[in-house]
């Protein structure tokens, strides 16, 4: 595994490289960049964006001679596990809340099986006015 100084040599070379003034984006508006978005549209762009830079680095990794100090099977695993977190952390937890925010008033769940022959609709009313 490499070591650590590496990890600084590699930053220090991506910084020198940096051509902030001569970068072609830093003038350019992005079709669609000043929508209004949601959270969750804006998880699954960034998650997309970590997802597809950890898997540039990892092929670069495969090279002979590389600088990346992280193997392309540690970086492939990284990967994956931004897929599960992606999906079971992130996004999940964010779409229940954006749910829960939707349901408003009272649910009543009525099982026809446990009325024994009680009129469903009467329940209903029952359970609303807080009683049955």
């Amino acid at each position: 595994m490499a070591s650590f100084p590496m990890i600084g040599l590699f930053q220090k070379q991506l910084i020198q490289s940096r051509d902030s003034q001569g970068d072609v984006g830093a003038n350019l508006d992005v079709e669609g960049s000043k929508d209004k978005k949601s959270l969750s549209s804006a998880i699954v762009a960034n998650g997309r964006r970590v997802q597809e830079a950890l898997r540039t680095l990892a092929e670069v990794a495969k090279i002979e001679g590389s600088i990346i100090p992280v193997s392309s099977k540690k970086l492939q695993q990284a990967r994956f596990e931004m897929y599960t977190i992606e999906k079971t952390s992130l996004l999940s937890r964010l779409l229940r809340q954006e749910k829960a925010k939707l349901i408003k008033g009272l649910y009543a769940v009525i099982d026809t099986e446990a009325l024994k022959g009680r009129n469903h609709l009467e329940i209903t009313r029952q359970v609303i006015q807080g009683g049955g």
